[in-house]
């Protein structure tokens, strides 16, 4: 099964998605505490398209990837040559990892959200999205497993964090609602994507 439209889930979903999607190691996996309005929640659904890796250093300062702001699982695989291909961004306005980090928070939500002072001892930290309804398990496990196979056989000191978004009833969306996506062709190649409306619950 691949791409479907998004489908509002609970939290306890979504954690049992991931548990039998992949396997237990040290990826940091967190959540959005929230998404108030229909840009956010729009932006949040689309992190997750093109299994697309944001990098930044220990600093927060995002990192492009052969000049690229960011990369996939299998360009990954071309670490051997990682002081040539990574550096950090010329464009100056990308958002600090921060920034991000205040937005996020952890799965029980129990404990505080996580701060950069937690990466101190590695050089660099790899962001991976991820959502239920972007591809089949068996394509999202392979995916990450790719990018992590490829960080474990370099030489890097670094974290992973794997960020969900899928939507969430706790913003105020109904459960078992969709958002429907719809993909328009704007010439022979390319294809603009065309969101139906949000499913609030009120």
């Amino acid at each position: 099964m691949g791409f479907e439209n998004p489908r509002v889930l609970n939290l306890q979903e979504i954690e049992k998605i991931r548990s039998s999607t992949f396997a237990k190691d040290e990826t940091i996996d967190l959540i959005y505490n929230e998404a108030i309005d229909s840009t956010e929640i729009i932006k949040i659904v689309t992190e997750s398209f093109n299994g697309q890796i944001n990098i930044f250093n220990k600093n927060g300062k995002r990192l492009c990837f052969n000049g690229k702001s960011s990369c996939s699982g299998y360009q990954l695989n071309q670490l051997n040559q990682f002081d040539i291909n990574i550096k950090e961004c010329d464009v100056k306005d990308y958002q600090n990892l921060t920034l991000i980090l205040n937005r996020l928070t952890y799965y029980d939500k129990a404990r505080n959200g996580i701060d950069i002072s937690e990466f101190e001892d590695v050089d660099y930290i790899f962001i991976y999205f991820w959502s239920s309804f972007i591809s089949s398990e068996k394509r999202i496990k392979e995916e990450f497993d790719i990018m992590k196979r490829a960080l474990d056989d370099s030489k890097l000191k670094f974290k992973i964090i794997r960020i969900n978004c899928d939507l969430r009833d706790d913003w105020n969306l109904e459960k078992g609602k969709s958002l429907k996506i719809f993909f328009k062709k704007s010439d022979k190649r390319q294809y603009e994507l065309e969101f139906g409306n949000i499913p609030w619950s009120n």
